[in-house]
C-alpha cells in the first residue's frame, strides 16, 4: 500500500516572518530580565539547548526522519563548520549588548541593521547568489526605512565611538551567522541539529564572557527565571529555529532583508505594551521596510529553482 504523501511545507517566507516575530520579542524580554545583558544572553542559549537537543533527537529517530533522512553529504560536514554558527551568534549577542551600553539605542539598532549588506555581499561572493537590480533597489529602500525607524531622541551615549564600533561588529557577526546557517542547511544539515550545536557553542563562549566580566548569573526570583525561559523558548527555539528552517528554502540575501521587518515588529510591540509611540518618520520607515520586503519577493522566485537543484533539505 502506497503511503500518503507528506504534507507540503508552509511557505518559507511565512515561516521566516514568524521567526522574525519570535526574535522581535527578545529586546522586550531582555528589558524585563533581572540579569545583565550578557548573562541574559547566556541563559537564552543555555536553556534552549536541551529543548533543541530533544527536537534534534526526535527528527533523527522519529517518524518524520524516515521520510526525510539526513543526506550523506550532511554527515560529511566537518565538526568545526557546525560550531561556526554558534561562534558567530555569541559574537553577535555579546557585541550587540555592549553596543547598547556604550552608544544610543538608535545608533546600535541602525548599525546592527547593516547585516543585510554583509549577507548580500557574502551570498554573492561565497554562495553564488545572483542579486537582481530590483533586489538591490529594495535593499536600499529597506535600509533607508531602518534609518527612519532608528530616528528618535535618545539619552547621551557614554562612549559613542566604541559603541558604534560594537554596532558595526554586530552587523558583521549576525551576517556571518546567517551565511553559515544558510550554507550548512544547503549541505543537508537539519535545522534542529544545527541549532543545538550552535546553541551549545554559543553558551560556552557567553559563559566565559560573563565570568570574565563578573556578571551575576542567578536571577533573584522565580519570575526572573520565567522571563529567561520565555526568552529561550520564544526568541531562540521559536524565532531562530524557524529562521534556520527557512534559510534552506530562501536565498540568504533575501532572508536578511526580510528580517528587517523585526524592528517594525519591535516598534509595534513597544507601542502596544509600553506606550512608546512612533513618530511620523518612524511610521514612514516601517512602511518602506515592509514595502521593500514585498517588492523583493520576485528575487525569491528567481532563486527557487537554484535552491531546489542544490538539494536543499525539506525538514
Amino acid at each position: 500500500m502506497t503511503p500518503p504523501p507528506a504534507p507540503a511545507p508552509p511557505p518559507a517566507l511565512v515561516v521566516l516572518l514568524l521567526g522574525a516575530a519570535g526574535i522581535a520579542c527578545a529586546p522586550l524580554l531582555v528589558r524585563v530580565s533581572e540579569l545583565e545583558p550578557t548573562a541574559t544572553a547566556f541563559w537564552r542559549v543555555a536553556l534552549a539547548s536541551p529543548v533543541l537537543a530533544a527536537l534534534a533527537w526526535r527528527a533523527r529517530h522519529g517518524a518524520e526522519e524516515r521520510a526525510t533522512a539526513p543526506t550523506q553529504q550532511a554527515h560529511r560536514v566537518a565538526t568545526w563548520k557546525l560550531l561556526l554558527p554558534g561562534v558567530f551568534f555569541a559574537g553577535d549577542l555579546g557585541l550587540w549588548h555592549q553596543a547598547l551600553r556604550d552608544t544610543t539605542v538608535a545608533h546600535a539598532t541602525l548599525l546592527a541593521n547593516g547585516a543585510p549588506l554583509v549577507v548580500a555581499l557574502g551570498g554573492w561572493l561565497l554562495l553564488g547568489e545572483r542579486l537582481s537590480r530590483r533586489f538591490l533597489v529594495a535593499l536600499g529602500v529597506a535600509l533607508l526605512g531602518a534609518v527612519l525607524l532608528a530616528n528618535h531622541a535618545e539619552d547621551q551615549a557614554r562612549a559613542p565611538l566604541r559603541g558604534d564600533l560594537f554596532g558595526v561588529g554586530t552587523a558583521f557577526f549576525y551576517g556571518a551567522y546567517l551565511l553559515s546557517v544558510r550554507q550548512l542547511r544547503a549541505a543537508g544539515v537539519g535545522a534542529a541539529r544545527l541549532m543545538t550545536i550552535a546553541s551549545i557553542s554559543s553558551a560556552v563562549l557567553l559563559l566565559s564572557w560573563c565570568l570574565l566580566a563578573g556578571e551575576d548569573l542567578r536571577p533573584q526570583s522565580l519570575e526572573g527565571w520565567g522571563w529567561l525561559l520565555a526568552l529561550a523558548l520564544v526568541s531562540h527555539v521559536g524565532g531562530q529555529g524557524l529562521i534556520a528552517w527557512a534559510l534552506a528554502h530562501l536565498p540568504a540575501s533575501y532572508s536578511s532583508l526580510a528580517l528587517l521587518a523585526q524592528p517594525v515588529m519591535v516598534g509595534a510591540a513597544g507601542w502596544w505594551l509600553f506606550g512608546e509611540r512612533l513618530s511620523g518618520l518612524q511610521l514612514a520607515g516601517a512602511g518602506l521596510v515592509l514595502g521593500a520586503v514585498l517588492s523583493a519577493r520576485q528575487h525569491v522566485a528567481v532563486s527557487a529553482s537554484a535552491l531546489r537543484s542544490a538539494g536543499a533539505p525539506r525538514d
